[in-house]
């Protein structure tokens, strides 16, 4: 009670200095978790500009313009429930995102972006923007917060991880450090969409329907995901999507985003104490 007390008055706050209220990194985790111990049907749903882009008929990334895609990722973004969080890229002061040392440079430029797209989410968001959660929040609390991330990672490990979804390239042996022995669908490195019929199809084959227990589904496969979660969300019951964004590509040692290089993300470093402090929770 005293957890979500704390919540509706930060609501409040921010919701007099902002247009719409903005949920920080580590209060996003918190909120992640309460929604797991209380076994809500839910999802963290991670839209970045290129998720975006994707939804007006542009290309990201590895992937060509497809009307198919464009359909889908619009369809996610219009998803709404009390239990799925939704961000938005919007990390500049107008909008209340920049965190203590956030890892942007020209926040001008930034401002503009915001605004921008602020602007062609709400088109297909399905409802007036007015709740957005931090769509960085483990890469933020890995780098600032490492304690916290670490704890956030172990909380994760304890719940009923039922499948993995990613990335092929992701070795099996970090799936199972970081979330224990859960089956696990592998997904092709490079425009995954192309196969999102096949990988929905190895997905319910791995998870039934309906479980009197409540199942924790994490994925990594990018913009795909997304649309997997849109997939998946009417055809499974007692159950939570969970988007890992950007730290499962700094935790395996791939410095493809600015963000680990920039912060000298070292990996092992992070993973060590992990692995301490399962080995004692064993």
């Amino acid at each position: 009670m005293l957890f979500y007390k704390r919540v509706f008055f930060l609501l409040l706050f921010i919701q007099a200095t902002h247009p719409f209220t903005y949920i920080r990194s580590v209060e996003t985790l918190n909120v992640l978790k309460q929604l797991m111990l209380n076994k809500k049907k839910g999802a963290l749903l991670r839209f970045g500009d290129g998720d975006l882009a994707l939804a007006h008929g542009a290309r990201s990334g590895t992937h060509e313009i497809s009307i198919n895609l464009q359909n889908e990722m619009r369809e996610a973004f219009g998803m709404n429930d009390p239990y799925i969080l939704k961000t938005l890229p919007l990390l500049c002061h107008e909008h209340g995102g920049p965190e203590a040392k956030m890892f942007y440079v020209d926040q001008e430029l930034h401002e503009n972006n915001c605004i921008e797209v602020r602007d062609e989410a709400q088109k297909i968001w399905g409802q007036e923007i007015d709740l957005l959660y931090s769509p960085v929040a483990l890469a933020y609390t890995a780098v600032f917060e490492p304690d916290l991330c670490r704890d956030f990672l172990l909380f994760l490990r304890e719940q009923n991880c039922a499948l993995f979804v990613g990335n092929e390239d992701i070795p099996e042996r970090m799936v199972e450090l970081l979330f224990g022995k859960c089956r696990i669908v592998k997904t092709p490195a490079r425009s995954a969409y192309e196969k999102i019929n096949t990988i929905e199809q190895n997905c319910l084959a791995q998870i039934s329907a309906k479980s009197d227990t409540y199942r924790i589904v994490i994925l990594s496969c990018g913009n795909t995901g997304r649309v997997l979660i849109k997939r998946l969300w009417p055809k499974l019951e007692n159950i939570f999507f969970f988007d890992m964004g950007s730290l499962m590509d700094a935790l395996c040692g791939w410095p493809i985003r600015q963000w680990i290089r920039r912060e000298w993300f070292d990996h092992e470093s992070f993973l060590n104490p992990l692995i301490n402090s399962w080995q004692l929770r064993s």
